[in-house]
């Protein structure tokens, strides 16, 4: 449908021609900062080469100007020694410090308005502290305006001035966070913060919300929330819903009265773990550690890096352990000994009983597997969803190839992944539902 009015400053950008647009808009006046830093950077490109390329061939600079913006911005964002690391390739950076390589990029022109979506996706919170914070600095020392694009309730509350919720393709409710966050007028918005965890008090089960988004095709006749609402009335469905206003700018999509929503999901304790005291531990890990190999250049020595050092702990069959720690403490080097993927220094690692690296790979993958944190890299991008989903199965010859469908079928409804996409690719999925998969 033809928006009735999209404008950046004084230019109408319905009336732009795409080729209009992308010479004169895209990357210039609007700047991009996207979800994953490190498919959204060419891995063979050196980082000085993606900062300084677009703005050069759009011709707003010339190479050597783009060239120390660039260490500028790159000093600026965080990012230390600019001319060392001008030269240097993306696998040379940490997750954080590719995102603050993303920022950089988008500020190259300059831009008036940025577009951060989901910036802090996959950072420790220390790191999320810092690009944050760096963004809000930046955006009043250039005097940007920012839409941020995300998930987290904690991020808005901390980062914006105005949030409006989204739920299938239109504004559900939109005003000033204190008003949205502190006071929701629709039930949409009340289940969301619902379902945040809260650090401290009594630990209970988070509310998920029933059902899932219904598609949408046609003119809308109804509510589109109106099948996961508890608050839900015959006249939801008999009419698509008008904004209501709340006072003050605070708009919302609902037939309730202007009042806060309540009542929306029945608050559960959360279950403690059962662990049988008597049974014997699944994971056993004694003393520990990794030892790498490596030198900063050519022409400097080889030095021993410890990434894991004396790590003993073990986990019995019920219980979760939770691994904590800032980026580059040994999380994923732990985890990756654990998989049979790295073999430890020192120590010994048993799971069932069965010491690790005495298993081969078929036997290992029956015993742990993994949910790995970059879900778009880790699917084929050729394999349908059904296909990635029930390799599995057909690797160890589990069922029949009717058995492992109905298998696939209903593993995908208990994460909540509708059937029809069975056969959808990974490209056509959300990352919550890559995620998923």
């Amino acid at each position: 449908r033809k928006a009735e009015r999209l404008r950046l400053l004084d230019h109408d950008l319905t009336e732009l021609s795409d080729k209009d647009f992308a010479r004169n808009f895209a990357g210039q006046k609007i700047g991009m900062i996207f979800q994953e830093p490190m498919t959204s950077l060419n891995p063979v490109y050196s980082i000085g080469r993606q900062l300084t390329e677009g703005v050069v061939r759009a011709g707003l600079m010339s190479e050597a100007k783009a060239r120390r913006l660039a260490m500028d911005l790159m000093d600026r964002v965080g990012l230390p020694d600019p001319k060392t690391r001008f030269n240097q390739y993306p696998h040379q950076f940490s997750g954080g410090q590719r995102q603050r390589v993303m920022i950089a990029m988008g500020l190259m022109s300059k831009p008036d308005l940025m577009i951060a979506d989901e910036p802090t996706t996959a950072l420790d919170v220390t790191v999320q502290a810092q690009i944050l914070a760096l963004m809000a600095d930046l955006k009043r020392e250039l005097g940007m305006a920012m839409i941020l694009i995300t998930h987290d309730l904690g991020v808005v509350a901390q980062t914006v001035d105005k949030v409006a919720v989204m739920y299938a393709g239109e504004f559900v409710e939109t005003g000033s966070v204190r008003d949205v966050l502190g006071s929701p007028r629709h039930p949409y918005t009340a289940a969301l913060l619902h379902a945040a965890p809260e650090l401290g008090g009594e630990r209970r089960r988070l509310s998920a919300i029933p059902g899932r988004i219904r598609p949408v095709y046609g003119a809308r006749t109804a509510c589109i929330y109106e099948n996961r609402c508890t608050l839900a009335e015959a006249r939801c469905r008999a009419d698509w819903p008008g904004l209501q206003d709340a006072g003050a700018g605070h708009e919302y999509r609902c037939i309730l009265p202007p009042q806060r929503a309540t009542a929306l999901a029945e608050e559960m304790p959360l279950l403690p773990s059962h662990v049988d005291p008597g049974s014997a531990p699944v994971i056993e890990i004694e003393n520990v550690a990794r030892v790498f190999a490596t030198r900063r250049s050519v022409f400097q020595p080889v030095q021993s890096l410890r990434a894991v050092d004396g790590v003993s702990l073990t986990v019995s069959r019920g219980e979760t352990f939770a691994l904590v720690g800032e980026s580059g403490s040994g999380k994923s080097t732990l985890a990756r000994m654990l998989l049979g993927l790295d073999a430890p220094s020192e120590g010994r690692i048993r799971i069932c009983d069965q010491p690790v690296w005495d298993l081969n790979g078929v036997n290992r993958a029956k015993l742990v597997q993994p949910v790995f944190q970059d879900p778009y890299s880790s699917l084929n991008p050729r394999r349908s969803i059904g296909e990635t989903i029930a390799q599995p199965l057909a690797l160890h010859a589990i069922g029949t190839r009717q058995e492992r469908w109905d298998k696939v079928r209903a593993i995908m409804d208990l994460v909540g992944l509708p059937g029809a996409f069975l056969h959808h690719y990974p490209n056509q999925l959300s990352g919550g539902q890559r995620q998923r998969v």
